[in-house]
Order: C-alpha cells, then structure tokens, then sequence
C-alpha cells in the first residue's frame, strides 16, 4: 500500500506534465485545471489501495483520461441542453378536437364540482381549472403554503373518489372518450 503523502509528492512534482497532457485532452485551459484538480481528488482519495509506487504514474494518467472525457460529456451534454433551451419552439395552436375535448371535460369537471365539498371545488376551480397561482391564493385565504399542500391534496382526493364513483368512461370505435358524467 503506497503512503498518501509520498503519492502527493510524486503527483505534484509531476503537475506541470499532467497539465500540459489534460489541455491537450480538452483543449480549454479552464476546464484543463478543473480536470487535474478532480484527478487529484480522485486519486488521492483512492491511492491507499495502489500496492505498487511504480504504477502511480501510470495510473494516475488513466484517472486523467477519465475524468477528461467525463469532463467532455458533460460538456457536450451542457451544450447540447443550452442550445435546446435558446431554441423556443412555436407555439402550437390547439386544434379542433383538442378544444373539443377540452371543453368535454371542463363541463364534465363543472358538474362533479357541484358534488364537492364548497371550499375543495373553489380550490380546484381556482387552481388546476383556471390555473391560478397556489402562493396568491394561500396569500388571499390567509393560508400558509402548508395548509394549502394539505388542503390541494384532500380536494384532488375527494375529486378523484368522485371521478371513479360517477363518471363512466367509456372510449368508442372512433377513439373518442364517451364520458357518462357530460351526457
């Protein structure tokens, strides 16, 4: 087993080498020092278990071309989630059947609300039917965000109960969702 300290000794004096090895491997001076810094780390933490002093060298290379092409990964994957994220895709108009179906639904969710408890149908025509802000409306009701979370979920509870004990859905030949509850 090789002694932490002696490894260091042996690392850092060959550190001006190491570095030159990662920037050619990545090619930014930058991100060159935070690949030997995590190399470093990396071997230092497992350099107990190295039984042999003469492969330190060696083996501390292979730790640089793994965390150099981890390094590169991640990059790229970074890169990659930017450029998806600058590229804002057109919004889509909804199409007949989507409103269609949209409104299908509302008039269903608009008569089971009738069936709810008065405060539960409020929350979930406030905030899941028409989209309102759950801070502004815990703001308004003198809620803390707590209680809301509580609340939000007995209501969604006492819908889905609701839903698995009126509605009767159905889908027809077509593909189309013949709900019991909106004839």
């Amino acid at each position: 087993m090789m002694d932490g300290n002696a490894a260091s000794a042996v690392l850092v004096a060959r550190m001006d080498a190491f570095l030159k090895f990662v920037r050619r491997q990545v090619g930014d001076p930058d991100l060159a020092l935070d690949v030997l810094q995590d190399s470093f780390i990396k071997a230092l933490a497992k350099v107990g278990e190295l039984r042999n002093e003469s492969a330190l060298v060696p083996w501390f290379y292979r730790i640089l071309r793994t965390t150099a092409a981890d390094a590169h990964r991640r990059r790229t994957a970074d890169m990659r989630a930017m450029h998806a994220l600058a590229v804002e895709p057109e919004p889509e108009e909804p199409s007949p059947a989507d409103s269609e179906a949209r409104a299908m639904v509302s008039a269903c969710l608009e008569k089971l609300l009738l069936h709810m408890t008065p405060a539960y149908a409020e929350l979930i025509q406030d905030l899941e039917l028409a989209g309102g802000d759950p801070n502004a409306y815990a703001r308004a009701r003198n809620m803390t965000s707590g209680a809301l979370k509580v609340k939000r979920h007995r209501a969604r509870r006492q819908l889905q109960q609701l839903i698995e004990t009126v509605c009767r859905c159905a889908i027809d030949k077509s593909g189309d969702c013949v709900c019991g509850c909106a004839s």
